[in-house]
């Protein structure tokens, strides 16, 4: 049987996320290769910070996927260097050392309390729609409107079948030989909690 834990933080403990983090850590690291800072067991970044807020789902005791959930208008300050925002808008600043051409951007971006980013997605495909159910329906409660994704760059159409309107904002761009996009994908106010 899947559970979901969260994403109100009252929900999520401090194993939770380590166990969403090792989950991040097998995908990331060891499936794809992305050189992210890890231990051998888990991965972790400059946004797994009070300020957000995870998503972590269960099968038979064991974690099998996850989010991580950020508002736009949150402010991460660091010790050396440039404040972060959010990882998308810190991509296009070049807060972050990652390639991402601002010329790819179809859309401007405006930070607000209603537009969220989810980040750190990991999840079979059986799994994917229980975790977007909770996202969507947790941003419903807070009053949200839309969330931003860098996503394989199919995901629109997954996205689409499973009933959101999703507006494509980037021009694909590449990551590690993978085409992503940037996305926003509008709050459903009719989904419910699954599984």
């Amino acid at each position: 049987m899947i559970s979901i834990v969260g994403p109100n933080p009252s929900e999520v403990s401090h194993q939770n996320i380590l166990d969403f983090m090792a989950v991040r850590k097998a995908e990331f690291v060891d499936r794809l290769g992305w050189d992210l800072v890890h231990t051998s067991q888990v991965e972790w970044d400059e946004y797994d910070l009070p300020n957000a807020q995870f998503i972590v789902a269960y099968e038979d005791g064991k974690c099998i996927g996850g989010a991580r959930l950020m508002r736009t208008d949150s402010i991460t300050p660091r010790r050396q260097g440039q404040d972060l925002s959010y990882m998308l808008a810190d991509f296009l600043s070049g807060a972050l050392p990652v390639d991402f051409d601002p010329a790819a951007m179809k859309a401007e971006l405006h930070p607000s309390a209603d537009l969220w980013e989810m980040t750190r997605f990991v999840g079979s495909p059986h799994i994917t729609r229980v975790i977007l159910a909770r996202a969507n329906e947790y941003l419903a409660e807070v009053g949200a409107e839309s969330v931003l994704t860098l996503s394989p760059r199919l995901m629109p159409l997954a996205l689409r079948r499973l009933g959101y309107k999703v507006s494509v904002l980037s021009k694909p761009v590449t990551f590690d030989g993978l085409e992503y996009v940037a996305l926003r994908t509008n709050i459903r106010r009719d989904v419910r909690r699954a599984g």
